[in-house]
This record gives structure tokens, sequence and C-alpha cells, in this order.
């Protein structure tokens, strides 16, 4: 007997079950058309309660925000030149309402450096709409995708005109 004879004599490979009916199978004929059995002891569950059997099991409880974070890189504030802030305040005063910018500014966030240290935060770089420039605050408000952000001129490390 080669390797594969054994299947032919399998009670499932018999002639029985491959004829010219070969999808019907004939092993449940007795109790096909019953009446589906509803319990009389317990209650039928709801519908959202049987969907609910099927839906996703996060075995790691915190495991989503661990990996958002981990693309997060704090670090220390950098000190910018008087060059640099020279440069950003030129940059800020022919500013308009509506223009399009991109600004790259440091967002406090304290917290783990990813290397087992301390940092107060991390950079981060909107580009987006001009929706108010506050001079009396110190401000600027920019709106992205519906969203407005408002950032202190003393936070922005880099900002280009687009």
């Amino acid at each position: 007997m080669d390797n594969y004879a054994h299947r032919y004599d399998n009670k499932h490979y018999d002639d029985k079950h491959y004829d010219d009916n070969r999808c019907k199978d004939n092993r449940y004929d007795d109790i096909i058309n019953l009446p589906h059995h509803v319990s009389s002891k317990r209650p039928q569950m709801s519908l959202l309660n049987r969907a609910a059997q099927f839906s996703p099991f996060a075995a790691l409880t915190g495991y989503e925000d661990q990996i958002a974070s981990a693309g997060h890189r704090r670090c220390n504030r950098i000190l910018l030149s008087e060059e640099e802030k020279d440069r950003i305040n030129k940059t800020l005063s022919g500013l308009k309402k509506h223009d399009l910018i991109s600004v790259t500014y440091f967002y406090e966030d304290p917290g783990t450096d990813g290397a087992g240290g301390f940092a107060e935060g991390e950079y981060r770089t909107l580009k987006g709409n001009i929706l108010s420039i506050l001079p009396a605050y110190r401000k600027l408000r920019i709106e992205d995708d519906g969203h407005w952000t408002e950032i202190s001129f003393e936070d922005i490390s880099g900002l280009t005109l687009l």
C-alpha cells in the first residue's frame, strides 16, 4: 500500500458519498428537521450578548497605549541660540491670519525618556493655518483638520511659512 492508499479505505471516501449527489450527506437526515430546542430553565441569551462572545479579547490591557507611547520620544527642552530666536521672531512678526505654516514646538509631557531616565516632554511638528496671533499672551493658535492648537512663542523651535 502506498502512503495515500489508506485514505480510500476510510468510510468518508466510499462510493456512497461520492456518487452523482456529492454534496448530499445523509448522516443527519433524522434530526435535520426537528424544532430548535429552547430551554425552559434558562433564559434565552440576547443577540447583543451572543455577539459579545465573538468580540476581540484584549489579553494585554494597556498594551496599545504602550505601543502608542513608544512612538513618542521624550527629551528635555533644547535651549535656542539668540540667532535662532531672532529668526523665529522675525518670521512670527511677518505672519498673518490664515497663513499656512509648519511649526515645530516643544510639548510639555513629563515622563520617562525610553532609556530609563526622566524627560520634560517631546518635540512635535504641526502644519496648519493660523487662526490667531496673540502677541499680548505670546501665543499662536493653529488650525489643523478641524482641531486647533495653542502654542506659546517660547515653545517654538522652528517655524516656516508655506
